[in-house]
């Protein structure tokens, strides 16, 4: 049995000699194997895992802030079970506090090694990938809210020269400055009046133009205030 234990020991060992993290459980879920890559990228020395339960030391949860690491994970399950451990990724509380999105690759230890089992996770920080999917997904939102905003509202069309025509010179002035990204209280600085004023002028604008937002006059109005 021994030499078995130290079998099952030496393949963790050889997994864990890699510049991927990478950290091993067994049966019970408690923490066997901690490799330096793993120390490096989250800050938890071995000393201080060793032993522990995976689940409270690494916390992990998705990117809506769902706990994905708890006891019930059924990964030790399929792995015992002999079939396949889908990867993931999964957002993990680093030592320091850092938030560190990590992508797992999950390889089970041959369990008939005298019972010992143990399930190996490769892992390698993803922070930056993740960063850009995330911009990514704002950005196609932001764009489709736009896309939305221009076909159902159909700005473009609403705000015509007519409209224009019922803004005085001063609010002319003031949607000039919106449409330059201006906030109301850069508008009061350029113009020289109180920033209360320079919010009625914009409440003011938004009405005659029969818009609901800065950002509405500023794109509506942009074509006209540019010839």
């Amino acid at each position: 049995m021994q030499k078995d234990k130290d079998q099952t020991n030496g393949i963790l060992q050889l997994m864990g000699n890699t510049d991927n993290g990478v950290y091993a459980v067994d049966g019970e879920r408690r923490l066997v194997l901690w490799n330096q890559a793993a120390e490096e990228i989250l800050g938890y020395p071995a000393s201080e895992v060793l032993g522990k339960l995976c689940y409270e030391v690494l916390a992990g949860t998705d990117a809506m802030g769902n706990i994905v690491c708890h006891g019930r994970c059924e990964d030790i399950e399929l792995a015992k079970n002999q079939g396949l451990v889908p990867g993931y990724d999964v957002r993990i509380k680093a030592k320091d506090g850092r938030d560190v999105w990590i992508n797992v690759t999950n390889i089970p230890v041959p369990s008939d090694l005298n019972g010992q089992f143990a399930l190996v996770h490769i892992f390698r920080n993803v922070n930056a990938a993740k960063d850009m999917e995330q911009f990514g997904n704002k950005l196609e939102v932001l764009l489709q809210e736009f896309a939305d905003f221009r076909s159902d509202r159909q700005v473009s069309g609403r705000v015509t020269t007519e409209a224009l025509a019922k803004l005085t010179s001063r609010e002319r002035e003031v949607l000039a400055l919106l449409a330059r990204g201006a906030s109301a209280k850069a508008i009061a600085a350029n113009l020289s009046i109180s920033i209360s004023t320079a919010r009625k002028h914009i409440q003011n604008i938004l009405n005659k133009l029969g818009v609901h937002s800065t950002l509405e006059a500023a794109i509506a109005a942009g074509p006209y205030l540019s010839r």
